[in-house]
């Protein structure tokens, strides 16, 4: 079940999801990723490479992205991000332990998450919130992201 707060414009303000949503979660954050033109800003502790297999993936070869997470990244998502990256050219990962929570900056868009992309509104429930200003939330993650440790970098 979603629950919408919003009249029925396509942007995305505020949204609940129930546990078991995780396909209208998944739809909405495409959504997100699609309108980037410029730069995506992902801050997930907890990620893995479904956020490039299912999320990333056909974005425009234009568009910077750059992942902030925490210590370790799950699985495969190394391995991945560099096969992404000799396509796109664009990924830059980086690891740091002062992240906790989510927050995606698309543009000059923010947003923050209740849960880690990867298990969002998979089995509890979950929100997705725009940001009435963005840049207060991101100026933080913009000086974690200068501090910390590279994962990936983007190819030239």
């Amino acid at each position: 079940m979603k629950i919408e707060f919003e009249d029925s414009t396509e942007e995305i303000i505020e949204r609940i999801y129930d546990k078991g949503s995780r396909f209208d979660f998944h739809l909405d954050l495409k959504t997100i990723f699609k309108n980037g033109k410029i730069e995506i800003f992902i801050v997930d502790s907890w990620v893995n490479e479904d956020l490039l297999e299912i999320y990333l993936k056909n974005l425009s070869f234009n568009i910077k992205i750059r992942i902030l997470c925490g210590d370790k990244p799950k699985e495969n998502f190394v391995k991945v991000g560099n096969m992404f990256n000799l396509q796109y050219k664009s990924l830059e990962v980086r690891e740091s332990q002062d992240v906790h929570d989510r927050a995606i900056f698309c543009d000059e868009h923010g947003y923050v998450l209740g849960q880690s992309i990867k298990d969002a509104a998979k089995s509890k429930p979950t929100y997705l919130i725009k940001l009435k200003e963005p840049k207060k939330l991101k100026d933080i993650y913009e000086k974690i992201w200068i501090t910390s440790k590279t994962t990936l970098t983007k190819i030239i």
